[in-house]
């Protein structure tokens, strides 16, 4: 039979062992032959009951031998206690022990931890004992201790010793292939243990170990372990360093690798706008040739202008100095006409020719203003036809300047050329967007400057148109 007993730290000990001892109670039942179990009452013979247990069930087999000896149960014989690579204390602090049990000190003053310190070890029910341990096991010490306890504390039943050769803590469930599991099942066997009888079957009583225990055990074994594949486990440490290190690399190149490709593929758009922006630098080296030529026409008619104000003035100021004279001479008239009639017919006569020789210098003047003011206005109807020529040909090249702007702007955008192209072409459209301003500037200044010069061609026609009138009032 074996006893499914709680476990910690959802059920801290001492739960384990007060089922365990209940366990053997509810054994103790069938005695009469009456108890709940029929397979028990039929078979099992309870005058010849083994406790047995492995590691932390060992620790409560001899719990619940200890307790069967203070508390006697009718019709109940413990003759044989199977003590299994045992988990007991020793003179440390036992940290595990006390999270199990939080009630006990965890230290060797506590009897179920260690039986040396337990006072009623003498009234252990059984008689014999047989403690078995592996040469490995991690708590081969304590085993060893309990063995020598049991020996010297006055108990009066038989102690026996068995020790598997080179294995580790319950090797036989860890470690199933081993060569030394035989042997030590036949020695259980030899024992009592597996002995049954027709007449009278043995009743087993078993229980199991603790799986934490267990973990612990397998924890304690791991360090020992540990130790021997820490060099190994730096080495792969630093082989996966290593192996991260160059996976990083990879992935740059591979990164390096399809930056390129990317390049690759983007070559003939890049190439096409290169041609374009080709195009663009011509286009504005043209426009600017074109540029310097209108300046230097600009030039030309600003100095022709020049001339033609100087010209201009001077006709003004002889038409001023001519009005003068008229106004003079028809001074004279109106203050003494009685004196003109006494002066000399040679005198009236010399004025006369002298006044027609004025008029008919006065007619040349006027024929040589109509002929600049008719050269005048033919000038200003060719830089008038020539400003229209301009700004047809500027509108028509800044057309297809906005064309070729909006098609590389719509393919910038689609294929993601390079930033710095990118601003190339802004630069140059920058550039082309101050030149055409510029040419605008040029074209309103002169325009300004034509409708200037018009303006003052009519003021001096009409000037001299009035100048010509009086001088006909005059002379009838």
């Amino acid at each position: 039979m074996s006893v499914e007993y709680r476990l910690a730290p959802e059920h801290p000990l001492p739960a384990a062992y007060d089922d365990s001892w209940a366990g053997l109670q509810w054994v103790a039942n069938h005695s009469d032959g009456q108890g709940p179990e029929a397979w028990i009452n039929d078979h099992a013979d309870l005058s010849r009951i083994i406790l047995a247990g492995e590691s932390a069930g060992a620790n409560l087999a001899h719990y619940v031998a200890v307790q069967a000896g203070l508390t006697p149960l009718p019709g109940v014989h413990i003759t044989r206690l199977l003590i299994v690579h045992p988990y007991f204390g020793n003179e440390q602090l036992d940290k595990f022990y006390k999270y199990l049990s939080p009630t006990s000190s965890g230290s060797s003053d506590d009897p179920k931890l260690n039986p040396e310190a337990d006072p009623n070890l003498v009234k252990l029910k059984g008689d014999r004992v047989l403690v078995c341990v592996a040469e490995r096991d991690f708590l081969k010490s304590r085993g060893d201790a309990y063995y020598e306890t049991m020996k010297k504390c006055g108990w009066g039943g038989e102690v026996e010793y068995y020790e598997s050769k080179d294995e580790e803590h319950c090797f036989h469930f860890f470690n199933p292939k081993s060569e030394n599991i035989a042997p030590l099942i036949k020695r259980m066997g030899l024992w009592g243990v597996l002995i049954t009888s027709k007449i009278s079957p043995t009743c087993l009583f078993w229980l199991n170990s603790h799986p934490i225990l267990e973990l612990y055990g397998m924890v304690a074994k791991g360090e020992s372990k540990m130790n021997l594949l820490r060099p190994m486990g730096e080495e792969l440490t630093l082989l996966d360093d290593q192996r991260r290190e160059w996976e990083d690399k990879i992935s740059q190149l591979n990164a390096q690798i399809s930056d390129y490709e990317a390049r690759e593929r983007e070559l003939p758009l890049v190439q096409e706008v290169d041609a374009n922006v080709k195009e663009l630098h011509q286009t504005i080296a043209g426009l600017n040739n074109h540029q310097l030529s209108l300046r230097a026409s600009f030039r030309k008619l600003k100095e022709k202008t020049g001339e033609m104000d100087e010209e201009i003035s001077k006709a003004e100021f002889d038409l001023v100095q001519s009005v003068q004279e008229n106004a003079s001479l028809r001074s004279k008239i109106v203050q003494s006409p009685d004196k003109l009639q006494v002066n000399s017919a040679k005198s009236i006569e010399k004025d006369y020719k002298t006044l027609k020789a004025k008029l008919s210098d006065d007619g040349v003047l006027d024929k040589s203003l109509d002929a600049k003011l008719v050269e005048r206005q033919a000038k200003a109807q060719q830089l008038d036809e020539l400003r229209k020529i301009l700004e047809k040909e500027g509108n028509v090249k800044s057309e297809r300047l906005q064309k070729n702007l909006i098609m590389l702007s719509w393919r910038w955008n689609q294929r993601g050329v390079i930033w710095k192209q990118g601003k190339g072409v802004e630069s140059v459209v920058s550039e082309v967007d101050a030149i055409t301003s510029k040419t605008n500037l040029v074209k309103e200044s002169g325009a300004a400057k034509v409708q200037e010069l018009v303006h003052k061609c009519e003021e001096v026609v009409e000037q001299f148109q009035q100048y010509k009138n009086s001088m006909e009032l005059l002379l009838q």
